[in-house]
């Protein structure tokens, strides 16, 4: 990962995809960050032709979010919503903002699952010009333990 200066933190993009598990990403990105003493940003990648919620919706749920996410006090965290397609989308954004780390959350699709709808994780991993790291989702039965 590309070291910081001791002036100003390194920035880390937490990929949202507001699917439901968005609440245990940004918690993990979050405390991840504050490990590493990155300056975090949530990111949400859309699509052009999505046209409900709105940007400012988009916005406002991701504030709220990160409100939930964050504990002790409050965290300062940029909300970037990012109008493209994809894992592409997100990794472009990543280098414009100058990020040493993306920190995403995994479906972990297989087989034809995988074929047909791709993996976002995988595509981040292998077009991103920084490092990744993948938040995997709690296995079944780790939960029910």
């Amino acid at each position: 990962m590309t070291q910081a200066s001791s002036d100003s933190p390194g920035i880390a993009l937490i990929a949202l995809d507001l699917d439901g598990d968005e609440q245990r990403v940004l918690a993990r990105g979050l405390e991840t960050c504050a490990r590493l003493g990155l300056r975090a940003r949530a990111a949400y990648v859309f699509d052009y032709d999505e046209a409900r919620p709105s940007p400012s919706e988009l916005a406002a749920r991701i504030r709220e979010l990160v409100e939930r996410a964050a504990s002790g006090p409050p965290t300062p965290v940029r909300e970037d919503l990012v109008r493209g397609r994809g894992a592409s989308a997100l990794c472009a954004h990543a280098e414009v903002m100058g990020a040493s780390l993306i920190l995403l959350g995994s479906n972990r699709r297989h087989g034809a699952r995988r074929l047909l709808f791709g993996d976002f994780a995988q595509r981040v991993v292998d077009l991103a010009r920084c490092d990744v790291f993948v938040i995997h989702e709690t296995p079944r039965w780790a939960a029910a333990s």
